[in-house]
């Protein structure tokens, strides 16, 4: 009567949980915006940058950045290139976490 089976421990069921598969990945988030760009305060220069780094393809969007009060919306885009900057906000470090790679020391 004393004997308990290895099913009813505490490790053999610590055992199963662990071997229960990982949930899925969550779907890719579609960021957009409205793709209004209010130029009338732009001097022709940028907005001739603005209009060549259109032409090219569009970086992948990291967030969209709103402030309703000023009527801004602006894409963030992954670098600080002068081609990402001259459509948008910049974000550094590529793995989309805003934040600068770590730094190796010698």
């Amino acid at each position: 009567m004393d004997e308990v089976s290895q099913a009813d421990t505490p490790a053999a069921s610590t055992e199963a949980a662990v071997e229960a598969p990982p949930p899925p990945p969550p779907p890719p988030r579609e960021l957009t915006w409205s793709r209004k760009v209010d130029m009338k305060r732009w001097s022709s220069f940028r907005k001739k940058a603005y209009n060549v780094a259109a032409q090219r393809e569009e970086p992948s969007t990291l967030a969209i950045l709103r402030i309703p009060r000023l009527e801004l919306e602006v894409p963030v885009y992954d670098g600080t290139t002068d081609a990402v900057l001259d459509l948008a906000a910049g974000g550094t470090g590529s793995d989309g976490s805003g934040l600068p790679p770590p730094t190796t020391s010698a």
